[in-house]
Formats: C-alpha cells, structure tokens, sequence
C-alpha cells in the first residue's frame, strides 16, 4: 500500500473511531438498499466510497451506484447523475423510483409468484416421467416460467400502493421494477422446491 492510501486509512479509522458506534451515516443505493455505517470517506485513488461495516472491515462502492449519503446531523449529499448508466430521472424523481422500490421490497409479498413455480415445476417432473422423458430436463423449461413471470407487465390500477403515490409515475416504476425481480424470484424458487419435491416422491412411489 503506497503512503496516500496509508494516510487514507488512518485518517478514516481514526473518523470511525472519534465518531463512535452509536453515530451512524446511511448511504442510499441506487437499487434501494440502505447501508447504515458508522464512517465513510472517499477513497482519493479511484473515487470510490469506503465505509465500515459490523466487524470493523472496510467496504467499497462504485459512486454511480449510490443516490446519496445522509450525514449523522441530517445532511443528505446527492451522488446521483441523471446521466448515471444512462437514466433519465431527475435527482427527485429518482428519490421517488427508490422509495417505490423500498416500498415494493416491504409489502409486496408475490406468494402466489412461489406457488405457481412449485406447481409448474413439479408438474413438468411427473409429466416428463409420466412420457419416460429425462426430467432432468425439467429445470431448463421452467426456466421459460420464471421468465414469463417477470415479463407480463404490471397494471398501475391493480398496484397496491399508497394513494398519494398513485399519480406519481417514478415511484411507480420502482414499484414494479422490484415487484417483477421479486415475482421472479420466487417463481424461480417455487419451481426448484416443486422439481426437487416431485423427484424424490417419482422415484421413491412411482418408479
């Protein structure tokens, strides 16, 4: 390590201490996520943000990826660009696009996304051994499921979100954006448990 980043280090830890564990800065990404840690700085090298965690480890993120960093007294220090990875959102409306993702992560729950990936999966397996077809095979057509589950496009009336969101477009979109990752997710895990279930209760009773 060269002497900058030597200095770096020691003027950061030393922040981190003199900060104290209870005094915790948040940092926004752009995806929703909220890091709370006790100390940040930017790394003079590449630019990058560098923040503790839990065990007293340092972590790095690209700033393109970070809308803002709230200061222990309430400061929020914007990062966002409207030309970040080629977005068009205003700095508020992005603010409103991560809400709606937050929003989507909290509430919105997509059970049936699970259960409808388990009994497709599992569905495929008895077929496909019902026709003496590999049902190894399975996996790789529900693959076909799992992305129409994150293709079919969600209605802005049917969105269960609060009413002074409904008019907003931004929050919206995040809403959805995180909605179909979630829809998709379980969709993908509903399929694993159903092929995974169906192959040992095939092989164990029917074969």
């Amino acid at each position: 390590m060269n002497k900058l980043g030597l200095i770096f280090l020691f003027l950061f830890s030393y922040q981190n201490y003199v900060l104290g564990q209870d005094s915790l800065v948040r940092i926004l990404t752009l995806d929703g996520k909220i890091i709370s840690t006790t100390g940040y700085n930017i790394d003079p090298i590449d630019s990058s943000v560098v923040y503790f965690i839990r065990n007293g480890d340092l972590r790095k993120i690209d700033p393109e990826f970070v809308y803002s960093i709230t200061s222990i007294d309430g400061h929020e220090l914007i990062f966002y660009k409207p030309d970040n990875e080629n977005l068009t959102y205003s700095a508020e409306e992005m603010k409103y696009f991560i809400q709606g993702e937050n929003y989507s992560r909290e509430h919105y729950k997509a059970h049936w996304a699970f259960v409808s990936g388990m009994a497709v999966g599992s569905g495929l397996v008895f077929s496909m051994g019902s026709l003496n077809i590999n049902y190894f095979y399975a996996p790789v057509l529900s693959l076909g499921h799992v992305g129409l589950a994150g293709w079919v496009p969600m209605r802005d009336k049917k969105l269960n979100i609060p009413q002074e969101y409904t008019e907003i477009q931004p929050f919206k979109e995040g809403y959805k954006t995180q909605s179909l990752k979630k829809r998709m997710r379980n969709t993908a895990f509903g399929a694993i448990v159903g092929i995974v279930g169906s192959m040992i209760i095939y092989n164990q009773t029917l074969r």
